[in-house]
């Protein structure tokens, strides 16, 4: 296969014919599928895709559909290197795109694989064995390259959504803390916020299990349920919601429904990568209600916030060009 027509099918710059001529070769062996899915991944996690590249990769995708449904089996670790050899043997623009996305991506290839989804973008990928995950902004993700065949475990800080493939004798494990989240073939978000010490787990559909560390069980959720986990004092609360509300930020916005603004402004944190921190007490118990938009200025979400309740603010630029925003 010429390894540059590879790179420009998944950006989706080649012909019909050529195109149809990729989907052959992809379809030839399992070597092949394995190749473009992880060379897929790579390139969609290094940040440089951008979105009108995206709508392409989307018709591909429907073409092989039957493609990456499939149960792939063969290690990630022996493609990381093929793909680090085609790059390397690209134009300099290539070569560029993989020193940059070699720092999103840092990986053991005898053990784990870590995914960084940079501020202000989402990540999305596809593990080998067919479960998807989409990444937050800020969100690290560690997973093994070769997973273990009686189970499938990762790490995770910050908010991801994951579309788990089903597999009975092989439960998905997500580890946080000192709690594992476990499911089989389930959909859910997770939102571990570190600098609050707290994890809500909301399931879309299916079922899964929340166990402590030494196999105590917490809960099982069921669809439309959300388990709100205090680190701090082990607290865990239950409660019926509307799954949607927790999903909101892969269409970009912030929808909440009486929440503390503390809480609001660690996912303004992550997405505009700026550090706020409260003078008073008394506004980081202010709650909230709504929608607002990530398109905007940061600037313009505090006013709006602003204007609906009694609390003042102030930016400030910092010698590393880094912003602190003060919450009077």
């Amino acid at each position: 296969m010429n390894e540059e027509k590879l790179w420009l099918f998944i950006q989706g710059r080649l012909t019909e014919k050529d195109e149809q001529a990729i989907l052959d070769w992809i379809h030839a062996s399992e070597d092949n599928k394995q190749m473009y899915i992880s060379l897929k991944n790579l390139w969609t996690l290094s940040g440089i895709a951008r979105e009108d590249q995206f709508e392409v990769s989307d018709f591909l995708d429907n073409n092989i559909e039957s493609i990456t449904k499939k149960d792939l089996r063969r290690k990630h670790s022996e493609f990381l290197k093929y793909a680090a050899t085609i790059i390397l043997s690209l134009s300099l623009t290539s070569f560029t795109s993989y020193i940059y996305f070699k720092h999103r991506i840092e990986r053991s290839y005898n053990t784990s694989q870590t995914i960084i989804a940079p501020p202000g973008q989402r990540s999305d990928i596809e593990m080998s064995d067919g479960t998807t995950v989409s990444l937050n902004s800020g969100t690290t993700l560690e997973f093994p390259v070769s997973w273990n065949p009686r189970k499938r475990n990762v790490n995770l800080v910050g908010e991801a959504l994951f579309q788990v493939n089903s597999d009975d004798k092989r439960p998905f494990i997500v580890t946080i803390n000192n709690i594992e989240i476990i499911a089989t073939g389930t959909c859910f978000n997770i939102n571990y916020k570190p600098k609050l010490k707290t994890v809500d787990v909301t399931l879309i559909s299916g079922s899964l299990d929340i166990v402590s560390k030494d196999g105590r069980p917490l809960t099982q959720l069921h669809p439309n349920q959300n388990a709100h986990l205090n680190l701090t004092n082990d607290s865990l609360t239950l409660r019926n919601v509307d799954s949607s509300f927790y999903t909101s930020w892969k269409e970009g916005q912030i929808t909440f429904a009486n929440r503390r603004l503390e809480d609001i402004a660690v996912d303004l944190e992550r997405w505009y990568n700026v550090e706020i921190v409260f003078s008073k007490d008394s506004s980081r118990e202010i709650r909230y209600s709504g929608t607002i938009l990530k398109n905007k200025p940061i600037d313009q979400l505090l006013e709006i916030l602003r204007l609906t309740s009694n609390f003042s603010y102030d930016i400030q630029i910092r010698s590393d060009k880094s912003s602190l925003i003060t919450i009077k």
